[in-house]
């Protein structure tokens, strides 16, 4: 059974002593564990070197080898001098590679990008494949992880494939901050050599458990959408003149997946999660400067993914299903409307609402009130419309019953005073919103048979919240727990998770606000149909996000 590894603990130790260091730690920590390439990117003096030193130490009895690549540097100084011996009596080229790259298990090779051709071949399948070509005999490379550093990225064509078998990136940039500049030249000077706790190391067992145990991490759906969003935005910036500043090749695709996989199995997860996505600010640019933009990316692709994964297609469903039934039970439902247009001489005119009710000192019912075009005037004058379709306009009442409850559409005589001239206006009713529900004639029977409906939809919803396992302030104690994810890198996951549970909040208020008017027999206003359409399973993906309804007192 594979031993239990403080991996926290060794976080914690590997950061010691350094400022501004610490993220690179981890991440190459990470990518190590993981069995990707590291590349550092900074100015010199920036402490890259003494990345790798650190993560070397973590390694029981790990060999290490470093060297600084010229233009000048020759293979030998890099993979073993050629055995004259073996030259000399078995006439066979072979180098003596003990001490040098092809035995080491951490490497560090400073300038990677100056390697010459003749070093290149070797490198590039020592990197992938682990694989070393001596002569005629093909010797496995225990190299756990190579860190290489860099101070800029290559222009040249040949070095990219190089440059893309590095999954993991790191920006390192010179120490900013003013108090930590400080605490760095506070620190006295020490030649005492790092040294990782004995309980703390990690051997090549601990490793080979690590990526089986990922490498069976499935990818959650919402990871997957993640994925797919941001190649997709990458492809499509990889199809102008510099291709190669946006190319991420398929290698890497997977590179990445291994990489947030091992991040999940050390957090103790059986499935990746949108909150190891944040990783990808690590593994998909080219250019340093290109990184913040990437992150926005990644951002935006977070925050799609997070709400995409909010699926209340069922819930919107039985909702509309039931809005119609009570729309359509006579007595109940009646179109609502947000008010008029009138048009004159090829001019619109956007009236007012018209759902305002005036109670009159008569016995006349509530009527509406709106704005009436008066042509020869050139105004709008005010009017009011009874229920029965009489007309009352501001200046007294003109019994002339014009106006229906349809469409408004008129010829208009107005008694012994005209105001209108005939035909010289139409008015169209506004975008209907939606119905008004009075349940005021409803019966118990039914009354019951429409509350246990809504709360079989409550369930429902209870249901997809569960479902969705991380929520609101749920995420902050995920990140604050991860040891590999900053806040920063997932913002586009909190502005997500934010939005679904708005959403969410906002369906418990449609239920809550239908199911009290319904118990209490009043009128409830809703959008989440039209009045005259028919109710169908497809509409109930308008109302994700739509406003909720609510219940008239």
């Amino acid at each position: 059974m594979p031993r239990a590894i403080d991996v926290p603990a060794l976080l914690r130790c590997l950061a010691e002593g350094v400022v501004e260091r610490d993220r690179a730690l981890r991440i190459s920590l990470l990518g190590a564990l993981a069995g990707e390439n590291v590349l550092l990117l900074g100015p010199p003096g920036t402490a890259k070197s003494l990345v790798a030193r650190r993560l070397a130490a973590v390694f029981r009895g790990s060999r290490y080898f470093q060297y600084l690549l010229t233009r000048f540097t020759s293979p030998d100084e890099l993979f073993g001098p050629v055995s004259l011996r073996q030259l000399k009596d078995h006439d066979e080229f072979s180098r003596k590679i003990d001490g040098y790259l092809p035995t080491a298990q951490v490497a560090f090779i400073d300038e990677i990008f100056k390697a010459s051709s003749a070093i290149l071949n070797s490198l590039l399948t020592i990197i992938n494949e682990r694989l070393y070509f001596n002569g005629g005999r093909v010797v496995p490379v225990p190299l756990l992880v190579l860190v290489a550093a860099s101070n800029e990225v290559p222009d040249e064509e040949e070095l990219v494939a190089l440059y893309d078998r590095f999954a993991v990136r790191i920006d390192v940039h010179p120490i900013v901050d003013a108090e930590h500049v400080l605490q760095m030249l506070r620190q006295p000077d020490s030649s005492r050599e790092f040294m990782v706790p004995d309980e703390l190391l990690l051997t090549e067992e601990d490793v080979a458990a690590i990526r089986l145990r990922s490498s069976a991490i499935p990818l959650a759906p919402a990871v997957e959408r993640l994925f797919l969003r941001v190649k997709r935005e990458l492809d499509e910036l990889a199809e102008g003149e510099e291709v190669w500043r946006w190319y991420v090749s398929d290698r890497r695709w997977k590179q990445a997946v291994r990489l947030l996989r091992t991040a999940a199995a050390l957090c103790g997860r059986t499935e990746v999660h949108l909150v190891d996505g944040g990783l990808l600010r690590n593994c998909l640019w080219n250019r340093p400067e290109d990184a913040e933009a990437l992150g926005r990316k990644v951002d935006l692709a977070l925050e799609e993914a997070a709400t995409t994964d909010l699926d209340l297609r069922p819930v919107a469903t039985r909702w509309v299903q039931l809005l119609g039934r009570m729309r359509d039970r006579e007595g109940v439902g009646r179109p609502i409307y947000d008010g008029y247009v009138l048009t004159h001489a090829g001019t619109r005119y956007v009236m007012t609402d018209l759902r305002a009710a005036a109670t009159m000192k008569n016995s006349w019912d509530s009527v509406r009130t709106g704005f009436w075009f008066e042509s020869r005037s050139n105004a709008v004058r005010r009017l009011k419309l009874r229920p029965d379709g009489a007309v009352m306009f501001h200046a007294g009442y003109n019994a002339v019953p014009v106006l229906d409850q349809a469409g408004f559409h008129a010829q208009v005589r107005a008694g012994n005073s005209p105001v209108l001239e005939e035909g010289s206006v139409s008015v169209d009713r506004k975008i209907n919103p939606g119905i008004a529900l009075d349940f005021s004639g409803v019966d118990g029977e039914l009354q019951a048979e429409w509350l246990k409906e809504l709360s079989g939809l409550r369930e429902l919803l209870d249901d997809r919240r569960e479902s969705l396992g991380l929520l609101g302030a749920d995420v902050d104690a995920v990140v604050r727990g991860h040891l590999f994810v900053a806040e920063s890198d997932v913002r586009g996951l909190r502005a997500g998770l934010l939005r679904t549970e708005l959403v969410l909040r906002e369906w418990d208020s449609k239920l809550r606000a239908l199911e009290d008017a319904l118990s209490e027999q009043q009128e409830y206003e809703t959008a989440d149909i039209d009045a005259e359409a028919p109710v169908t399973a497809e509409s109930a993906t308008r109302l994700l996000g739509v406003r909720s309804g609510g219940a008239r007192r």
